[in-house]
């Protein structure tokens, strides 16, 4: 017999095969009699009992009652007093083969009461069975009692066929070799399987499930489970709603089962281990491994392994140097060593992290993300600029813990590095390269630098060289900082920069640039102030008010509370965020956008006071001219400006109001009304309903259709439409003049009634088109188009061939070389930009000619055949061609227009002009002179016409006046003048003069006899007086020769009666007549059309 007395620290006291005594003292021992009936006295603390006599407890434990049916001492039932013990009966025996016995234990709670539990044991070999039976029961005072406490770290073992731990058990170990169950509960439990083929399941909580060497089955519930694997037929099972789940796998071949994120091989040997469809986090072993990470994105992770070189570029084996011959399968990111590691990416976007140590980490193609951490210890030494390093303790030396900088390179695509855990303010600057932190150390010389990398890790370097050993950024796009104050500079890509908490000063560069602002003290400066090169840049601002800096196009409020956010002068764009906002664009065509509300909103801009938007708070718009909803079904309204109303996702309604409103509906059922104003719909929903109430064109403008349907018609008082589907794809007018824009497939267009024009204005290549063509034609850079009742063509921006039908078309060439042929009918046609051929044809034709090498063609001479055609001039000289009868000057400036042999009519331009009417009988018309204009034909100099330029009139015969108040002089030649509109003063001169006033109060002024004739070859004609409104003005005319004075006609005598005295005027057979000189007969004649009498009223005497 042996005595054995542990100590007060937590014991392990083994007997012998004699009756022993073994006592534990204090702590938390275990306690094994072996053989014999031994006596067991754990003492305090929580105390585990082997027994294989259940007459061996001494303390905490007493017997109190007998069952029948097992060998002598048969107890069954326990009192358990205060203590903090485990209870494990090992090896009982059986007095009968099988069965299930039941006892029952006892114990005092924390309040004193002495309660009963029952427990049971089985027989589970037989009697005189040596099979352990582990069954183990917990009874406690106060807090250590296990089965009814939470407290500690317990360990059940079992070789029941079934057991499920209590509620505040955590492990559980089967023993034995039995095919057995064990379950877990809702804590994080550890089962552990025995030899035999095992179902354990988790449930509840982050679980670890071994089977051990048996077919198993392993279940582990809700939480973040840990499956350890090591025979083929082992099944793993988790549920779709379970953690982040790993398996440990020591087999040659795994997959990862459904809902199983991670995997890892713990075999040495070679290892194949394949991932799901999940983004899974495949872990190498030491041996030569295959990870394939299938569907999803996946990492290879080298957590375990030594120093790795790894390269996702590389399809096959590549030696990874610290874990073996690896093949990278459908493997997108990966994770390095603790040592130094060397990760190169491939043109996927990655995540490459290399873990702790001196890692080099290339992104290469791709938007990447980059994180590397890591350092050694060394001493360094200075005696002038440059680095100096030696033994730790070197006397002469400063000492001091460095850590060597990270060299990053993102190769191309989007990449990202991060200061998070910097220990203060870091500088970093992508343009040059360099990344490093600021901050304070001990005493050191002027020539000293701390710098702190990206996991806060102190730097020394000296003067310029403190690049040396700063972290090296290469195409590196995104920034985050510290939680200190940090400057961070972007370079010329889209960046990223985010100071993190701290006053930080972030400075953008070029491209599309974001920053994010937390603290009032952060500064943004974006240089650059011009979109093509600044690019368009963003604040996500999450403070309570905050005004976008200059250059800044666009803010966000990330504030959940009451946030203000105030534009600039640019153009901006501010999103609300889901409190209540006060946005004010300030100047410039600011935009509000709901595009991350929540749910749908419902926002006016004509409502400028605080407006409940539904889902994004009570927002006050101020100066804001368009609107962006949100994904759902929203309601936005315009106001009298001009809008753009863009609707996003859902089934919106929008209002435009007044003004040259835009209304993009987005995806869904939309509703758009444009009212006054000329408004362009975007329609992409067959059940997208456009309204355009206003068919008055002066109130309700031009409305414009963009389709992106299959088929579209335009509805009422919509005048245009355009085709922006890709593919087939019809589109069909309603009665106005409407003009339809072809897609780039191949299109019907239907023009219906009214005058219409089709439109290949967004064609990529040059177009070929032919109106007299009603089939299907190739039109070369517009697809194959059928036309239908088009009367008008409008080109590309290429070399078009353009050819009219037989009515009146207006061909329009665009930019480029254009062949234009406008047929037979009165055809407008106009080349546009470039060196144009045009040809009219039969009809009164019009040319627009633009470029000196533009040529207009007109074979037919006959006017009633080949009309009366026009070149309208944009050049600085211009000679109208054969068979062309008038000319116009466009052109503003100093410019020249020039007949040919037929009867000419040139219009004047703005500018100074020199118009030539060559030979024939050639009219110079101010039809479209801004103002009245005076003209005198008998002048060849350059005369200033008043409202049309100084002008020089060469070979001109006759005149036209302007709709204003005109003065028209003719020559000695016969002239014809003509006022135009206006009340106009006409001065024919001598020659066989046709003088008409036109429109307004015009006066007929004759100067001298010898200005008009007596007879009907010779006289004057008024083709249009009126009496009350126009008059005849003879007051320079002497109207008796007889006496020295220039003497007044003072009479009007009867048709039929004679001359009596001098000074007499009279109406006969439509003539005037004039008597200076008392005779029988007239001095002068003016042939008035249409007059048979007149009266002194109707005459300046």
């Amino acid at each position: 017999m042996a005595v054995i007395t542990g100590t007060t620290s937590s014991d392990e006291l083994f007997g012998t095969s004699e009756p022993d005594s073994i006592t534990g003292l204090a702590g938390d021992d275990i306690l094994d009699g072996g053989a014999g009936l031994d006596t067991l006295d754990g003492g305090s603390g929580n105390d585990t009992y082997v027994l294989d006599k259940i007459a061996e407890l001494k303390s905490d434990f007493t017997t109190v009652s007998g069952i029948s049916g097992f060998t002598s001492p048969t107890y069954a039932m326990f009192n358990h007093w205060p203590g903090t013990d485990q209870l494990q009966i090992d090896a009982i025996f059986f007095a009968e083969s099988s069965g299930l016995y039941w006892g029952q234990g006892s114990y005092y709670t924390a309040g004193g009461s002495f309660v009963t539990q029952w427990f049971s044991f089985a027989d589970v070999g037989g009697v005189a069975s040596e099979q352990s039976i582990t069954e183990s029961f917990f009874y406690n005072y106060h807090v250590d009692q296990i089965v009814q406490d939470s407290g500690g770290s317990d360990l059940v073992k079992s070789s029941l066929d079934s057991y499920i731990l209590g509620s505040t058990l955590e492990n559980l170990e089967l023993t034995g070799s039995e095919n057995i169950n064990g379950f877990g509960n809702n804590l994080n439990n550890r089962l552990t399987g025995n030899s035999g083929a095992n179902t354990l399941a988790g449930y509840g909580g982050d679980d670890v499930l071994d089977g051990g060497t048996g077919a198993d089955l392993m279940q582990g519930g809700d939480g973040a489970d840990t499956y350890y694997v090591d025979n083929p037929g082992d099944v793993v099972s988790e549920t779709s709603t379970g953690g982040v789940d790993l398996v440990v796998s020591s087999l040659a071949n795994y997959t990862l089962g459904a809902n199983i994120e991670n995997g890892r091989i713990l075999s040495t040997g070679s290892s194949n281990l394949a991932g799901n469809a999940l983004n899974n986090i495949l872990y190498a072993g030491s041996g030569e491994n295959l990870l394939d990470g299938g569907a999803g994105v996946d990492t290879a992770s080298y957590r375990y392994a030594g120093a790795v070189s790894i390269d996702l570029g590389i399809s096959g084996p590549q030696v990874t140097v610290g874990s073996g011959v690896d093949t990278l399968e459908s493997i997108e990111s990966v994770i390095g060593s603790q040592f130094n590691d060397t990760l190169t990416g491939n043109a996927q976007a990655n995540t490459l992290d290399g873990n702790v140590g001196f890692d080099l980490v290339l992104g290469e193609g791709g938007d990447d993300t980059l994180m590397a951490e890591g350092g050694y210890s060394a001493a360094m030494t200075w005696s002038s600029a440059g680095h100096y390093t030696d033994e730790f303790g070197n006397p002469g030396g400063f000492d001091a813990w460095y850590y060597q900088g990270e060299t990053l390179d993102g190769g191309t695509g989007r990449d990202s590095v991060s200061y998070a855990n910097a220990q203060s303010g870091v500088v970093v600057n992508l343009t040059s390269g360099l990344g490093y932190a600021t901050g304070a150390i001990a005493v050191l010389d002027s020539q000293a630098n701390v710098l702190v990398t990206s996991n806060g890790d102190f730097i020394f370097s000296v003067e310029e060289a403190i690049a040396d050993f700063a972290d090296h950024l290469f195409t590196i796009e995104n920034i985050v900082g510290s939680r200190f104050g940090d400057v961070l500079t972007g370079d010329n890509a889209a960046n990223f920069l985010n100071g993190g908490a701290g006053a930080d000063t972030l400075i953008g560069g070029l491209g599309n640039d974001t920053y994010y602002v937390d603290n009032i003290g952060d500064v943004v400066t974006e240089t650059n102030a011009t979109v093509s090169t600044g690019g368009s840049d963003t604040v996500y601002s999450f403070l309570s008010a905050y005004t976008l800096g200059a250059n800044v196009e666009n803010g966000r409020a990330l504030s959940t509370g009451v946030a203000a956010l105030t534009g600039n002068s640019l153009n901006n764009t501010l999103y609300a965020g889901v409190g209540n906002n006060v946005l004010n664009g300030s100047t410039g065509i600011d935009s509000a956008s709901y595009l991350y509300a929540t749910s749908a909103v419902t926002v006016s801009l004509a409502v400028t006071t605080a407006q409940a938007t539904g889902s994004s708070g009570a927002d006050t718009l101020i100066a804001i001219e368009n609107l962006t909803g949100s994904n759902y079904n929203d309601t936005l309204t315009g106001n009298a400006a001009a809008n753009l109303l863009t609707g996003g996702a859902g089934n919106d309604t929008l209002a435009g109001g007044a003004g040259n409103d835009v209304l993009n509906g987005g995806t869904g059922l939309d509703r758009m009304t444009g009212g006054d104003g000329s408004d362009a719909y975007h329609v992409d929903n067959a059940g997208d309903v456009v309204i355009e109430t206003n068919a008055t064109a002066s109130t309700g403008g031009s409305d414009t259709v963009y389709s992106y349907l299959s088929a579209y018609t335009l509805g009422a008082n919509v005048e245009n439409g355009s085709i922006l589907a890709t593919g087939v794809a019809a589109l069909t007018g309603n009665s106005l003049n409407n003009t339809l824009y072809t897609g780039t497939g191949n299109n019907v267009l239907d023009g219906g009634i009214g005058a219409d024009t089709l439109s290949y204005a967004f064609a990529t290549a040059a177009v070929t088109v032919n109106l007299a063509l009603t089939t299907a034609q190739a039109t070369g850079g517009s697809g194959t188009d059928t036309l239908l009742n088009f009367e008008n063509i409008t080109g590309s921006n290429y070399n078009d061939k353009l050819t009219g039908n037989a009515a009146a078309n207006t061909l329009n060439g665009g930019v480029g070389n254009d062949t234009l042929d406008g047929g037979a009918g009165n055809d407008v046609l106009d080349g546009g930009a470039g060196l144009d051929r045009m040809t009219g044809g039969d009809g009164s034709d019009i040319y627009y000619v633009d470029n000196a090498s533009d040529v207009v063609v007109e074979t037919n001479a006959t006017a009633s055949i080949g009309g009366s055609d026009t070149v309208f001039s944009l050049l600085s000289a211009y000679t109208l061609g054969t068979n062309v009868e008038s000319g116009r000057l466009l052109a503003t400036g100093v410019a020249s227009l020039a007949g040919n042999s037929l009867n000419n009519t040139l219009y004047a331009g703005a500018g100074n002009n020199v118009l030539n009417g060559s030979t024939g009988v050639d009219t110079a018309s101010y039809a479209y002179a801004d103002s009245a204009v005076t003209a005198n034909l008998a002048v060849t100099t350059a005369q200033a016409t008043g409202g049309s330029g100084a002008d020089t009139l060469v070979a001109i015969e006759n005149l036209t006046g302007s709709n204003y108040n005109d003065r028209l002089t003719g020559n000695a030649a016969a002239n014809t003048l003509n006022g135009g509109g206006g009340s106009d003063i006409m001065i024919g001169g001598t020659g066989k003069d046709v003088l008409t006033g036109g429109a307004g109060n015009d006066i007929f002024d004759f100067n001298a006899l010898a200005e008009t004739g007596l007879t009907s070859a010779t006289w004057d004609i008024i083709t249009d007086f009126t009496r009350g409104a126009d008059k005849i003005d003879l007051s320079t005319l002497d109207a008796n020769t007889a006496t020295a004075t220039n003497e007044a006609f003072n009479s009007v005598i009867g048709s039929t009666a004679a001359f009596s005295a001098a000074g007499q005027l009279k109406v006969a057979g439509g003539v005037l007549y004039g008597n200076t000189d008392a005779d029988s007969t007239a001095e002068f004649a003016i042939q008035i059309v249409g007059i048979s009498n007149v009266t002194t009223v109707d005459f300046i005497l």
